[in-house]
């Protein structure tokens, strides 16, 4: 296999595993919004496995969209070191990167958590 094939093949593992975390998270995201947290939680766990190959967008909405899981469930101690790390990535990142109201939820969150 010439140098040329060797990098597309990578190429397309890692656009495979994106996509493949991507959609992951998007479950996970969906459950959430139903108020399916125990099923959001679930699909948090299994995206545990990708955390290491998400860019940093998708790594944004895992953190929040399962730290808000979280807090949802009453799990005080999860929550905000999910919602911690996803607002410092999100400080680092995009801001459209989520829609304004899970900012929101995510700072009201925060403040409630406390330090």
């Amino acid at each position: 296999m010439s140098s040329a094939s060797r990098r597309v093949a990578v190429l397309a593992v890692l656009l495979i595993v994106a996509c493949t975390s991507g959609a992951e998270v998007q479950k996970g995201i969906n459950a959430y919004m139903r108020g399916d947290l125990n099923g959001a939680m679930d699909q948090w766990h299994e995206c545990e496995a990708w955390t290491d190959d998400m860019n940093a967008h998708g790594r944004v909405r895992y953190l929040v969209y399962r730290g808000l899981t979280a807090f949802e469930l009453g799990d005080a101690e999860q929550a905000r070191r999910y919602l911690n790390k996803g607002s410092l990535a999100l400080t680092r990142g995009d801001s459209r990167w989520l829609p304004p109201n899970i900012i929101d939820r995510m700072h009201a969150a925060l403040a409630k958590l406390g330090p």
